[in-house]
Formats: structure tokens, sequence, C-alpha cells
């Protein structure tokens, strides 16, 4: 009887995770606020800056980066461009992230 028992593996306790944007170039800099601000409200007079890239949820950034993939206001090459932005964005325990910041 004990032959037919299933053995599954333990669960291992997950740790809450984030993403990280990894952003190497001027270039990718300018690609991912020209995304926030396109892809934003047009009538509302603020605009994101470079200096808010660190305040803004990851999740967020990268879902204006999506909507930009879909604009035909952009050029073949900064849609290139937002997809490996998009590729880089690594996936990290928060331990591992607020490890980076503090």
């Amino acid at each position: 009887m004990k032959d037919n028992v299933v053995k599954f593996p333990k669960k291992k306790p997950s740790e809450p995770t984030g993403y990280r944007i990894n952003l190497y170039t001027e270039e990718d800099i300018v690609v991912v606020l020209t995304c926030l601000n396109l892809s934003d409200d047009m009538d509302d007079d603020k605009k994101w800056v470079r200096k808010d890239l660190r305040t803004l949820e990851p999740e967020y950034v990268m879902k204006k980066m999506y909507d930009c993939l879909e604009s035909p206001l952009l050029s073949s090459i900064c849609k290139k461009r937002i997809n490996r932005i998009i590729r880089s964005v690594e996936v990290l325990p928060l331990s591992k992230l607020y490890a980076e910041f503090s």
C-alpha cells in the first residue's frame, strides 16, 4: 500500500518579487521617458522627467512601454529599443532590491 503513495516536493516559501528596469544608455532613458509622456493624458501639463524614473513603479513603466509598442507614432527602430528594454527587465526578490537602495 505504501508503494502507491506519490511524494510531492516540499513547497519552498516564496519571497515577494519586484522588477528592475535596466537603462544602460541615455537613449534608453529617453525612450522610456517618451513612452511615459506619449501614453499619458496629453491634456495634462505634467510631463515625466529623468528624476521621476526612480519614483515610478516598474509595473507602471512597463505597461506604458507595452502601450507604445502599438503606437503608430513611433518608428520601428524605437520599438526595437523598447522591446530590448522590456527583455532586459529583471525579476528580483524584494530583499535584494531594497538592499541595493540602502
